[in-house]
């Protein structure tokens, strides 16, 4: 019987690059996040005991764990010279969390403190939210910003303010006042709610996940000082050997 044993080296080139392969790229990241949070708008239909029905369901997009936030119809804004009214300065009263859907509706509860939740009040998915972006990877200013640029109807925190309060590791603001996290680690992309209860979770960005890999030339250097050899002549990509 005839068996092929790969080298060493061969086998890790193919481990690095199979893992490689499955990492997204910065656009596909950002695609995916602009489709989970992409505005949707509807209505309270009514109370439920502990809980409130909205007339939203699968077929519209929505899926458990998605934040609503409840309009509260503010002031006027008033073109100054032709009276023409440009739209209002609405408020948020209460967030609403999906928890079930079913088939034309689904349940929520207040997320935190309600305020005077009624029939009819309009709805609208992450918006005007306050949000938070901890970088634990220390380089991740630039995808904020494109991640800010996607979501724009958030209430974001400047991103040094975000970096200079975060924990030492994730975990739920003792404040209570981040009903949104955005969290970039090494190991992946992710958003929690104020409860600190996963809502997506990403892959980490091919720009990012690159720079925390560690080459094999780093792997090497942190081998002891006796291990350390010249490096011998390139070898062949595989061995043939016969066995018995």
């Amino acid at each position: 019987m005839v068996s092929f044993r790969l080298h060493p080296p061969i086998v890790i080139v193919m481990a690095l690059f199979v893992a490689l392969s499955r990492v997204p790229t910065q656009a596909a990241v950002i695609d995916e996040v602009a489709r989970d949070f992409k505005p949707i708008s509807g209505y309270v239909i009514m109370e439920a005991g502990s809980e409130y029905l909205i007339d939203l369901d699968a077929s519209k997009g929505v899926s458990a764990g998605d934040l609503f936030s409840v309009m509260r119809p503010g002031k006027k804004i008033i073109h100054p010279v032709t009276g023409k009214v440009l739209g209002t300065l609405e408020e948020v009263k209460s967030i609403l969390k999906v928890t079930r859907l079913q088939p034309g509706f689904s349940h929520t509860r207040v997320l935190g403190k309600g305020d005077n939740i009624k029939r009819g009040d309009q709805i609208r998915r992450y918006e005007n939210i306050p949000a938070l972006f901890w970088d634990y990877q220390g380089k991740g200013e630039p995808f904020f910003f494109q991640v800010r640029n996607t979501l724009p109807s958030l209430k974001w925190q400047d991103y040094s303010t975000a970096q200079a309060s975060k924990p030492k590791t994730p975990s739920k603001p003792s404040s209570g006042d981040a009903s949104l996290l955005f969290i970039l680690d090494n190991e992946g992309f992710e958003v929690r709610d104020a409860e600190f209860q996963l809502i997506h979770r990403y892959g980490v960005p091919e720009s990012l996940a690159a720079g925390s890999s560690a080459p094999a030339a780093a792997i090497a250097s942190r081998a002891p000082s006796s291990q350390v050899k010249a490096a011998p002549a390139p070898p062949p990509p595989y061995k043939l050997e016969k066995t018995a």
